[in-house]
């Protein structure tokens, strides 16, 4: 398991970048880029390699995911390469359960594999937006903005789950898998696919 973070806002950053140093995993991917600051870590057993870094554009992929029947470095590479900005037809080339930020230009995007088994989370508030991996990471850094949803809570014990975007928290969505974010300036989009 590893994670991703992505924001529009240094203390966020700097306060992920803290948190994640203190625990078990491994920065794996640390970056400022024209205002937008990037983290990622290592799966904790595995010392692996999953991002891609090109001066002002990146690719991060937490989870199993596979592009094109490959993996590593220079798969996401080619990746990043390719993306055009439609979403749709970037996802049908990757298989697994996975989610994936890319940077490209002046926005970011965000997603999943199709079924939405693997978690993105997003928060936006006031023109600050977090987009991430780890609900629990997210809500400890954010726990001045948010509150918790104890109905969520509730249901969350009794169905294992909390249908819809909903999480235990107010203010943190969970990102469908038929869904994805663009992110540009201060605002964040969800769009359907």
């Amino acid at each position: 398991m590893s994670k991703f973070f992505v924001t529009n806002d240094a203390e966020l950053h700097n306060r992920l970048t803290t948190r994640i140093e203190k625990s078990k995993f491994k920065l794996a991917f640390n970056k400022e880029c024209n205002g937008i600051y990037a983290i990622s870590t290592h799966k904790l057993l595995i010392d692996n390699t999953n991002y891609f870094d090109d001066a002002n554009d990146f690719i991060v992929q937490t989870g199993t995911g596979v592009y094109e029947e490959k993996i590593g470095a220079d798969n996401l590479k080619k990746a990043l390469n390719e993306f055009d900005g439609n979403v749709d037809s970037f996802r049908n080339h990757w298989l697994g359960n996975f989610g994936v930020a890319v940077k490209k230009a002046e926005k970011c995007y965000f997603f999943s594999e199709a079924v939405g088994f693997y978690d993105v989370f997003y928060f936006c508030k006031d023109g600050k937006w977090l987009i991430g991996t780890s609900l629990i990471d997210m809500a400890d850094v954010l726990k001045n903005e948010i509150s918790l949803n104890k109905l969520n809570v509730l249901e969350r014990l009794v169905r294992f789950t909390v249908l819809d975007n909903q999480t235990i928290f107010n203010g943190i969505s969970r990102l469908a898998g038929n869904q994805y974010i663009v992110a540009h300036n201060n605002t964040i989009t969800v769009n359907n696919l």
